[in-house]
Formats: C-alpha cells, structure tokens, sequence
C-alpha cells in the first residue's frame, strides 16, 4: 500500500517538475531580460543626468566668463547626424570637447576620455566624450547609450532638436544684454544687436538695433582731435570749462556714479559700449516722442538739446535718456553719446587702413547734400555697420563748447569729416539738420558667491581680507567684490548688507592683545583723530539702550576685540529701514510694538527710513537684529563712526574737507541738488512720499519748505564706497556720549536732509535729549 501510494505519487512529482522547469525556464528569461532592461534604462538615465549637470554648470560658466569650457575641437559626429540630433537651424559652427577641469566639483558617469591625453590628431579616435556645439550650446555624448536597437546622444529626441538651443548672451565675450538678440556682425566687422527676436541685417522686424563698439585698451578711452576738430589739446578728457575748448563732465570711472562715471566705468569694466545703428528716429514722428533706431526712418530733426545747460530736460538728452525705460531695457542705460563715445568709434574705424581715410574726407561715405535721406537708406554709407555718422543730420553731442555751446558731430556740407566737431550752438536752438544718436552702456550685474556655511576669511583680488559671518555671501559685482572699492556681503535669509570697513592691524602699536581694551581704543582714536571731538566718549550714560554700565562696555569690549583680531568691522550699506513708513513714534514704545508695526530695521534698498525712534529703541532693535545674522550687531560706537570716516579718506574715496567741512557733493542736504531715478521721496517730512521717476528726474530740496526726505539707496550720487547716505538725509543714532552737555548726553551724525550741508558735513555730531524722536533721526547698524 505504501509502495503503491509511492509510485503514484512519483508519477506525478515527474510531471510537475517538468511544468515547473519549462516555467522557472520562462519566468528566467523574462526575469534575465528585465535586469538588462533596467541596465540599459539605468545607464541612458545616467547619460541624461551627466547633460544636464553638465548645462548647468557650462550655462553658469558661460555667464561668468562669456564663453563656454571647451579644449579641442571635435569632428567625428557623423553617429550623431545620423541619429537626426544636429539641427541645422541651431547648430551652427563647431562642436568642442568640454573641458570638465574647467567646471569644479563635478562627477560624472561617463566622459573617461577626458583624463586621456588628448591632441588635436587623435581626439577624434575618443567616443566616451561629451561635446557641445559652439552655438546652441547643446551637449552630446559621443559613444551613445544604445536601448531596444535605437541610440541616444543626449537628452532630447530628433523631433526637438530646434527646441533645446541657448539664447547667445555673448559673442566674441560681447555680452549681449537681456532683452536683446544676435543678429549678426563680428567684433571687428560690427556686432549687431536688435530688441525683436528673428530680426535681420535688414531690420525687416524693425526692432531698434545698436553695434558694439570695442574698447579693449581703456587707457585709449579718451577725446581725440582727428585732424578736422578745433581743440586746444590735441589728447585730453577733462578740461574746465573754458572759451576755446571742448569739454564734457569729468570723470574717473572708479567712485562719484553720476551717469558720466557710470558710463566710464561700464566701457571700462566691459571693454565697449553699444552705439545705435541708425540716427534717432522717434515714434509719433515728433521730437518729443520715444526715440527709436530702425532702419527707414525719418530723422528726428528740430529737437533741442535740452532746456539749458543746467537743465538737461526737454530735448535730445532726455529722450535719449528715457529710451532704456520706455523699451524695458533692464540691462543697459541709455544716454545721449558722449565725445568720447564718438571718438571711441572713430579710433575704432581708423584701425582699419581700409577705411582710416574717412575720418578727414567722408564725402564718399556720406550724405552731405542739401536734403535729408531716411536712416539707413543708403548702404554706401554705413561703416561698421553703423549708418550715417558721416553727413545727413548733424548729432547732438554730451560734449560742450566754450561756456556755453554745444558740441554737433557727423560733418556739415562745409566741413565733410566725419570726427569733426561744430561747437556753435546753445541748447535751446533748434534747425531741420540736427538730430541725435542714442547710445546704450551695460549697467552692473548684481552677483553673489555661495552661501559661507560657516564663518570664514575673504582674500579679494588685490590681496586684502575681510571676515564673513556664518550665512553671508560676498558680492561678486564689479566694484563691490574689493575692500579697495567698497566690500559688499548679504546675508541669503534676511537679505540685510554690510560694507566692510578696513581697520589695519599696523595701527596698534599700544595694544599688546585682544584683550587690551584700553589701549586698542587709544590707538583707534589716534588712527582717526582728525574726527574726533574732545566733547564726546564711548562711555555708558543712561538711556542708551542698556540696563547698565557693565553691559554697555561688554558689548563695547566685544567690538574692540572683534575689530582688532579680525582688521576691521561691517556697517549697514544704508540706513536702517522698513517696509512702510512711520508717521509718528512716542519714547514709551515698546519695542515690541515698534517690531509688530514695522518689523526689524533691515539695511536693504528702497526701504523707508527707520524713525520715530529714540536712542534707546534704536539700539535694542539693532540687538535684536544680530538675532537674525548669528552675529553682533548694535549702533555704531562713536569710535567706529570715525573708523569709517578714516577708512573713506585712506580709500581715495572723498577728501577730507568732504567729511569735515563739505559734504555737499555727495549727502542729501536742504541746499543739495541733484537726480533722483528710483525709490521714492516725501515733502513733507514723512507724511507723504512719492515715486521718484524720470518724469521729475531732478529735485531741488531748497526749493521745499523742508527739504526733501529719501528712501534708502534712492540716489548713487549719495554714496561712497557703496555705502549709502552716510552725510545727509536723516541723523543717525550712535552709543557714543556727549560729556559737555548732561541733558542732550545722546549723540547723532551725519546731518539730515532739512540742514544745510556746510553747517552739518558727514563727520558733525549733535547732542540729543534723552526722550528725543522725530522725523530726521534715524540709526544705522553695526555688524562684527
């Protein structure tokens, strides 16, 4: 029975075995098939994620460096083309290996080839390589990932290949400015932009166009008699004003911002300017309309230069300065073209022997009829692919003549030269010859370095260091990334910014440690005697913002340590700020209240001023904004005010007389004019305040009752070293004491908007009572 049962039971383990081989068989295969599968979409997902690293940090070094990080060029993309992945609408031009030491903490999953020893002949004997096409910037992978018998090279298919190109942003390094599209031209022939995508060489979308003018050698970038001007000097860029001379406003390109130095320095820090490509033109056909430069345009003649030369307004100035705003132009600014501009475009063509000889006769490259033609009509008259700057409509210059003429440029029908210059009209006069030529200069690019994710130490270019806070970043703009120029950090989570204020450490020659309270002190104050005041001290008086003398000279005590280990401290780029104005303010607010109500003081732009607030609350605010930054921060000690006077003196950046005596030049004072372009402004102390816009470009506060009260960074004419309003516009609130006055013990800088600046320059101090608030008194914080 057993026996029979073991049989039975045999017959059927033989059957099931064998169904259930053939199904382990099947389910293997399906399994084996599976893996490889997966291997395979495992390494095309690995491809894809190396490309788009790779755009990423090729797009990022692109936008640093204005060209992408290639080493050799690479032909052997005949796979690639059949494949159907190389568009000949983007496409265009070369294809290169990346370089990938050029892009820093990189990994890859493919891309080996790179570590072998690459040359020019055997390149193209390497697949496992990524490349991109000098153009589109599209990256390809050369040996290929290969899933179900169909290759792949990147991460885009056939049908997208005119999809996945970059918008140029430079040619040659030429930055092309947001806003703007290629057309086309070289550096030497003309580099020809328009503001209309798809436009052409011949303007058929009718977007303005402008041709980059180079100026590699900056020593060059001045006014130059070419052989057919009048000038005195035959080489020079600032001469006074003066019967007989050409002139323009002065400039250095380094420190006062007004529109001229901004201008120098944007052709300096990148090697050229763009110049319109055809004479002004304007939209209603009026000369008060928006100016355009397109081809086939009636020149926009009949239009003064402004309404005097004080006053800019109402002509060809104005309306060459509204163009970037009437377009939304946020890269650039655009100006009437300076002298030196036309001049830069003169040398420029005159490098070219081909073409030198126009510059004395431009008979034959110019329309000097008696009749006027339409912009760019004639080709015959373009040079470097700019029109019409020999003949047609005389041009409106921001040069100026003698004392009172202005400078026209392009020839007239006696002297047929295309540098000569006519200084033999006023601002107001008007004729059916002259028009004007807009130019456009690239405006600074606000760059910031990685998050410090703990504190560290800062070496800039020139060998200088700064120590930056844990969560800070270190601007990377030009003129902000140098102590030189004025160090600018933000901190990535409340977006407050400082200004670093050098403290050299070769000034402590008392000082024996970090610990030295009294004689670091002693030596700071002999650094910066020449503002100090006898009646003033950094000592504790009661109403400063601490409960007693001993937290006072803590926190005094960790500034002077802090400045002496580290060579200096942090000042708040502005005033202190807040996101809506204060009216009024009492002494007995809490600062609780005042941080419900208007949030914590932020050294930010277009804030409004932090005031209504006496010393006290000023000061426990500011503590509690190192909260905020994981650092110290309070007012500034009366020691450091003067540190940073000292330190804009060493800097080159203003003249002692414009600490000390006047100010005027540079603060926001009763009898101060000048521009206001952005925030905004009140009349009336506060109350009120108003958009500043070109449309009321230039405010005189003599003129108000009260003068005029600004939001923070409302004017870069009312900064050095990019610290904002440090004379002017409110009082600030400092922890220093006036000992010669036991009822007005607190003690403010700087003067404010309602005074007038040669009574209250930057390094003034004003004794205050102790329940004092108002309007014109606000603070600024300390950061260390």
């Amino acid at each position: 029975m057993i026996s029979e049962k073991m049989k039975s039971s045999k017959g059927v383990t033989l059957i099931a075995l064998a169904i259930t081989i053939i199904i382990i068989t099947v389910l293997t295969n399906i399994i084996i098939y599976n893996l490889k599968d997966n291997l395979l979409v495992d390494n095309l997902q690995n491809m894809q994620t190396d490309i788009g690293n790779l755009r990423n940090r090729v797009s990022n070094y692109y936008t640093e460096h204005g060209e992408i990080p290639v080493t050799l060029k690479y032909t052997n993309i005949d796979e690639i083309k059949s494949a159907g992945l190389i568009s000949e609408t983007t496409d265009k031009g070369d294809f290169f290996v990346i370089n990938l030491s050029a892009l820093d903490n990189l990994t890859l999953n493919y891309g080996k080839d790179f570590e072998q020893s690459l040359t020019d002949a055997n390149v193209n004997n390497y697949t496992d390589l990524y490349i991109i096409n000098e153009t589109s910037h599209n990256i390809f992978y050369v040996e290929g990932i290969e899933l179900d018998n169909e290759m792949f090279y990147t991460d885009y298919t056939s049908e997208s290949i005119d999809k996945a190109s970059v918008d140029l942003r430079y040619v040659e390094n030429v930055k092309i400015p947001e806003g703007f599209y290629y057309v086309g031209g070289t550096k030497d022939t003309g580099i020809v932009i328009s503001d209309v995508k798809d436009d052409d060489m011949s303007n058929t979308k009718q977007g303005n166009q402008f041709v980059w003018v180079p100026v590699d050698n900056f020593d060059e970038f001045y006014r130059e008699d070419f052989g057919s001007g009048h000038l005195s000097e035959n080489i020079f860029v600032n001469d006074a004003p003066a019967e007989g001379k050409y002139y323009e406003p002065s400039a250095n390109g380094i420190m006062d911002q007004t529109e001229v130095e901004r201008m120098y320095k944007s052709v300096k820090d990148n090697k050229g300017f763009y110049i319109a490509r055809y004479e002004a033109g304007t939209e209603d056909g009026t000369s008060t309309g928006k100016a355009l430069s397109k081809k086939n345009e009636t020149v926009c003649t009949g239009i003064k230069w402004g309404n005097s030369l004080e006053d800019k307004t109402g002509g060809a100035v104005e309306v060459a300065e509204k163009m970037a705003d009437n377009n939304h132009y946020t890269d650039v600014t655009s100006t009437l073209c300076y002298g030196v501009q036309w001049d830069a475009v003169m040398r420029w063509i005159s490098e070219d022997t081909s073409l030198s000889e126009y510059l004395q006769n431009s008979e034959s490259i110019g329309n000097y009829g008696t009749s006027l033609i339409q912009t760019g009509s004639n080709e015959q008259y373009k040079l470097k692919n700019i029109y019409d700057m020999a003949g047609n409509a005389n041009e409106w210059t921001m040069e100026e003549y003698g004392n009172n003429e202005i400078v026209k440029r392009g020839g007239t029908t006696d002297e047929k030269a295309i540098s000569s210059r006519s200084g033999s009209s006023g601002a107001t006069i008007t004729d059916n010859n002259t028009g004007f030529r807009v130019t456009l200069f690239l405006n600074e690019e606000e760059k910031w370095s990685p998050v410090y994710d703990k504190a560290g130490v800062y070496q800039d270019k020139n060998e200088d260091t700064a120590y930056i806070p844990e969560g800070f970043q270190v601007s990377e703009t030009l003129g902000e990334n140098t102590v030189q120029e004025g160090l600018v950090i933000k901190n990535e989570e409340t977006g407050n910014s400082y200004v670093w204020i050098k403290v050299p450490k070769s000034i402590y020659t008392t000082a024996t440690s970090n610990t030295d309270y009294e004689n670091i002190e002693k030596d700071m104050q002999e650094y910066a005697k020449d503002y100090r005041d006898a009646g003033y001290t950094d000592e504790w008086y009661e109403g400063c913002g601490f409960l007693n003398e001993n937290d006072y000279n803590t926190q005094k005590q960790k500034m002077l340590t802090s400045v002496y280990e580290k060579g200096g401290f942090w000042i708040g780029q502005c005033e202190a700020g807040c996101e809506k104005p204060k009216i009024s303010g009492q002494p007995s607010e809490s600062v609780e209240s005042l941080i419900n109500t208007n949030g914590l003081p932020e050294s930010q732009e277009d804030k409004y001023p932090y005031n209504w607030v006496t010393c006290s609350q000023a000061q426990q605010l500011a503590s509690k904004v190192g909260e905020k930054e994981n650092a110290d921060t309070s007012l500034m000690f009366g020691i450091q005010w003067d540190l940073v006077l000292k330190y804009i003196e060493e800097s080159n950046a203003k003249s002692k007389e414009r600490l000390k005596e006047d100010s005027s030049s540079w603060g926001n004072y009763i009898n101060a004019s000048f521009k206001v372009t952005k925030g905004e402004y009140s009349i009336d102390n506060g109350n009120t305040f108003t958009e500043a816009t070109n449309e009321k470009p230039s405010l005189n506060p003599i003129e108000t009752e009260n003068g005029i009260l600004l939001t923070t960074e409302a004017s870069r004419r009312n900064s050095t070293l990019n610290i904002y309003d440090m004379a002017g516009n409110v009082w600030e609130w400092t922890l220093e004491q006036e000992t010669d006055s036991p009822r007005s013990p607190w003690c403010c800088r700087g003067g404010d908007y309602d005074k007038n600046y040669t009574n209250y320059p930057a390094s003034y101090r004003s004794g205050a009572g102790t329940s004092s608030n108002n309007f014109y008194i606000s603070f600024r914080l300390a950061l260390y």
